[in-house]
Formats: C-alpha cells, sequence, structure tokens
C-alpha cells in the first residue's frame, strides 16, 4: 500500500495556496504597453532601495544569540 505524504501533514498545512509566480516581464511590457528593456524585475523578498531605517534598527536592537555554525 502506497502512502501519500500529504495526509501526514496537518489540515492547516494542506490548506494554504500554492504560490503563484509573477508575471514574465514579456507579458507585463505587453499589457502595460511598456519596453521590456526598461522593467526591472525583483523577486518577491527585493526591493530597489534596499534595507529600510526601521529595519536597519530593529536588527541593530537585536540580541546576538550563536549561530549553529559558529
Amino acid at each position: 500500500m502506497k502512502m501519500d505524504l500529504c495526509d501526514l501533514s496537518p489540515s492547516y498545512v494542506r490548506s494554504i495556496a500554492p504560490y503563484q509566480p509573477g508575471k514574465p516581464i514579456s507579458e507585463l511590457a505587453r499589457e502595460m504597453g511598456l519596453d521590456e528593456a526598461g522593467i526591472v524585475k525583483l523577486a518577491s523578498n527585493e526591493n530597489p532601495r534596499g534595507i529600510g531605517p526601521r529595519t536597519r534598527a530593529a536588527i541593530e536592537a537585536a540580541p546576538r544569540t550563536a549561530t549553529a555554525s559558529s
């Protein structure tokens, strides 16, 4: 009998919607009437301005802990 690994995960995990990737640059350019060369595609966790000042302050204020690699 073959076991379905999904049955091992809690229902709340199974109910999470699958990741929906963003549009390709070519599709965005076509829909918006833009030149592909002028579009910069960033990943979901990136922004063009770098780390924000409040984020930097929170990181600097956080207590330092040892990591597994040290």
